[in-house]
């Protein structure tokens, strides 16, 4: 199977905030709301509650590579961060 890469425009701070997670509302007795994650972890989908103020510790998002700075003392460093931040301008989509 082929990868593929999917870009957010922002990394979630929580499960509640994230695009790929849907909400389902407890009944007025069961208390907390239950968070459906619709990325699949080890081949299975997860449900669960959350109630913590951050990403689940299973959460498959990573966040973007950061662009590298050249050392302009060498050829290989120059042409290795050039190659990186083309493949990070790809990913992004603002390839010219």
């Amino acid at each position: 199977m082929s990868k593929a890469v999917l870009v957010l425009p922002e990394m979630p701070k929580r499960c509640a905030d994230c695009e790929l997670c849907d909400q389902i509302s407890p009944m007025a007795d069961e208390g907390e709301t239950e968070y459906f994650c619709n990325v699949k972890y080890n081949g299975e989908q997860v449900k669960t509650k959350i109630a913590e103020k951050k990403r689940a510790s299973f959460c498959p998002l990573q966040p973007m590579p950061e662009r590298k700075t050249p050392n302009w003392c060498s050829t290989h460093d120059i042409g290795y961060a050039q190659g990186w931040n083309d493949c990070i301008k790809a990913i992004e989509g603002s390839v010219e």
